[in-house]
């Protein structure tokens, strides 16, 4: 099977949790002789003055990545840097038309399109081979959520627009979970052939033994944390994160006014959104390996109120044997039950929560083994890549 994905800027290596599933979603394709071409309408900045503005990254064999820098497509993207969509990516794509782009779609037996910008581009220059939409949220729903003002309600109108043109003309839509069908259904009443590949993690991160000690002590040493407990928020500069990086703001003031001895880390782009003068509270702001983090923690929080899909962290907290606190928002699409997996609780009762397990080692211990295996036996992107394969194989049958 030839699979051609597109994505709106480079993936590989990842780093956020949009390109961790833009990866992880083919990562198996290549052991089952398959052979992926992942186009990407960008790259890296820095390319652009070395004048390597089409750099292909061999992944393995079977599994390629060109990042293609145009100044188009970065003017298409200017919207982000005001928080708003990127609708315009689909046009810029339709206008370029780059020749690379034709020939793969020419040599797919199916296309894989994350995110709905590009569907109607490449259904357009796409005759015979199926596009599958590969959905990461519900777009309308994640932009309305921190939409604000004329413009904004404008732009979110247009996603309205784009991802239901994308659900209508794309042979196929794969979603993180049920609930994002059941929101696309109850939202635009599109009939069509909805896939569940839920978010995941690579066999790599899900920790085996317990962390270093040594990671665990570089961590503290650099931010001057000398508390018992460690409570890690990890999330990238999004509306949602920036709310949930205040709520816990809130909830260690509360847990100092309690007594509890506890830091909050607040870690990833998010925390250059957050002002605090907390002494129980550090933001890291982006960092390039979280590893030491996750091993520095106790306990991961993830007080998640708004957005949409999954949250990628709640898994990985789970990966690296942390007992979770979260809200039920929060654990959205997984099947994580209260006292079993996590503490799944209302964002109000979070000091509560944290409270018990700052006491109850044999709950933490529990929570901890308890999420591990769920993470182990459901999540992998091994796994969930592999029942990804046999779904595209059952489209392509069916669209021949």
């Amino acid at each position: 099977m030839n699979v051609f994905q597109i994505t709106p800027t480079n993936v590989y290596p990842p780093s956020d949790g949009g390109q961790h599933r833009s990866h992880g979603l083919v990562t198996s394709f290549p052991t089952h002789g398959d052979v992926v071409y992942r186009y990407c309408q960008g790259g890296h900045l820095e390319n652009y003055f070395r004048g390597d503005l089409q750099q292909t990254i061999q992944i393995e064999d079977g599994y390629r990545e060109l990042q293609h820098l145009h100044p188009l497509f970065d003017l298409t993207r200017l919207p982000e840097l005001f928080g708003l969509p990127n609708v315009f990516l689909g046009a810029s794509l339709r206008l370029l038309k780059p020749a690379v782009f034709q020939r793969r779609i020419d040599w797919a037996d199916v296309i894989l399109v994350e995110l709905p910008w590009q569907v109607p581009a490449v259904t357009s220059l796409s005759d015979s081979t199926p596009v599958v939409y590969s959905s990461h949220n519900v777009e309308q729903e994640r932009f309305e959520s921190t939409s604000n003002g004329f413009i904004g309600d404008r732009f979110t109108s247009r996603v309205s627009t784009i991802e239901r043109t994308a659900l209508e003309q794309a042979a196929a839509v794969v979603c993180t979970s049920e609930r994002d069908i059941s929101e696309y259904r109850r939202r635009y009443d599109v009939q069509t052939n909805y896939i569940v590949s839920p978010n995941g993690v690579g066999r790599e991160t899900v920790w085996s033994e317990e962390p270093r000690e040594s990671a665990s002590r570089t961590v503290r040493r650099e931010h001057d944390i000398s508390t018992d407990m460690i409570g890690l928020f990890v999330g990238t500069d999004y509306g949602p994160n920036r709310e949930a990086a205040h709520e816990l703001v809130r909830i260690a003031t509360e847990a100092a006014e309690r007594g509890l001895d506890m830091h909050f880390l607040i870690v990833g782009s998010v925390g250059e959104s957050i002002t605090t003068q907390r002494d129980n509270v550090t933001c890291t702001g982006f960092v390039s390996d979280l590893d030491p983090y996750f091993a520095a923690a106790d306990i991961g929080l993830n007080p998640i109120d708004s957005g949409s899909g999954t949250n990628i962290k709640l898994l990985e907290y789970l990966a690296k044997r942390l007992p979770v606190v979260t809200t039920d928002f929060g654990r959205r699409g997984f099947q994580i039950t209260h006292e079993q997996e996590a503490l799944v609780v209302p964002v109000t009762a979070f000091t509560d929560s944290i409270a018990r397990l700052v006491s109850e080692r044999t709950l933490r211990e529990r929570l901890a083994a308890n999420g591990h295996e769920y993470v182990r036996e459901t999540h992998l992107w091994e796994r969930i890549s592999t029942d990804l394969r046999v779904q595209l194989s059952n489209v392509i049958a069916e669209y021949s």
